[in-house]
């Protein structure tokens, strides 16, 4: 480890630490993209760690600090990102230094627990890592296929490529049947019983919808949705154009969902949310009606499937068209001092969606 220094990042280092990841990743984010995730979360708490040989980043890891509520206790965690170590240097100890020194400033900051997504799962299993393997799956419906179509042969892929997405796509949205399924909703159904809404009542109906929900499940592991935590992630997020639901019974707030309208070519069900299937079957009949009618090609659900209230979820999409598949994803859990570290270990009890992704596709 000569000459190889770990510190905690500097704002002034954004650029230089995208340019690592893009180099790596062949993507194309600026800097803005760190500085949203790094520097501007609610509390101000994120951690970010880089290794340096002289004046070259070699690696990187950061937590992006999260509240969530597990069982009742609103708890605060770190949310594993980035984690990247030059080819040159694996094999050896840097990426335990990097998790080493990024634990400690977690612990100063009064992190419970650490958690994220992964499919380096060997590599986080030497460092002491808990994996929840072959839990997420994604939920997928074709609205239209032509523009589906038309969005594939648009993209730099090659010419066997755009051949093969073509016929899967196809064979997709022939399977699903979503044109049918859609004409056959009846959308005026519940209609002088729920109102639609794009903004909230009250700022906390989310919060007090899930503490309706967690009687029927204690055990549940939620994001702690209040306005702090949506302003940053949905409503002000700089990169992505979110759409917002709330669908009411009177004053009570019975489903809502957040959803990721940024590419015309597959929107997102970032977070798709309800207390009971009539109000879920109303709100996502307007949800697809919308996206259809806006010419997007597909749209997406991405979910822990041990969970029960996610499987009621994937239960009513399968219905309106959806295919399901097992994303090669694994959850990650690495537990520093919450006391009830047994409880992180049920994959059942964890509600995971789009929601709990980086922020920057999902």
């Amino acid at each position: 480890m000569e000459n190889i220094e770990i510190t905690k990042a500097q704002v002034a280092e954004a650029s230089e630490i995208v340019e690592f990841h893009n180099r790596y990743y062949h993507d194309s984010r600026g800097h803005e993209h760190w500085l949203w995730a790094y520097a501007s979360s609610p509390d101000r708490l994120n951690v970010f760690v880089i290794a340096k040989n002289g004046v070259k980043i070699i690696g990187t890891l950061g937590m992006i600090p999260v509240h969530l509520n597990v069982a009742g206790d609103i708890k605060l965690t770190g949310k594993a990102e980035n984690g990247l170590v030059d080819s040159a240097y694996r094999g050896g100890q840097l990426f335990s230094k990097l998790f080493e020194c990024a634990v400690n400033l977690c612990a100063q900051n009064g992190v419970q627990f650490i958690w994220g997504f992964t499919t380096a799962t060997k590599a986080l299993q030497k460092v002491g890592f808990t994996v929840l393997p072959d839990i997420i799956s994604n939920s997928i419906a074709v609205l239209s296929i032509p523009a589906s179509i038309r969005y594939i042969w648009r993209s730099n892929r090659s010419f066997k490529e755009k051949i093969i997405r073509s016929l899967l796509l196809i064979a997709l949205g022939s399977l699903s049947k979503t044109r049918s399924l859609f004409t056959s909703l009846n959308h005026e159904k519940y209609h002088d019983k729920y109102i639609i809404l794009s903004r909230l009542k009250s700022s906390e109906d989310v919060v007090e919808m899930y503490s309706r929900i967690r009687m029927k499940h204690e055990n549940l592991i939620t994001i702690h949705m209040n306005e702090r935590y949506l302003s940053w992630r949905i409503y002000n997020n700089p990169f992505i154009k979110y759409k917002s639901y709330y669908l009411y019974e009177g004053q009570d707030l019975r489903a809502y969902a957040f959803v990721n309208v940024q590419n015309r070519f597959c929107a997102y069900l970032t977070d798709f949310t309800f207390e009971h299937r009539k109000p879920g079957q109303q709100l996502l009949s307007r949800i697809l009606m919308d996206l259809s009618g806006d010419k997007f090609g597909m749209v997406a659900f991405w979910a822990n499937k041990a969970n029960s209230i996610v499987r009621e979820t994937i239960s009513l999409l399968s219905t309106n068209g959806f295919i399901s598949k097992k994303e090669p994803m694994d959850f990650i859990i690495s537990n520093l001092v919450f006391a009830k570290k047994d409880a992180l270990l049920h994959p059942e009890d964890w509600y995971i969606n789009g929601l709990w992704t980086e922020g920057s596709s999902i």
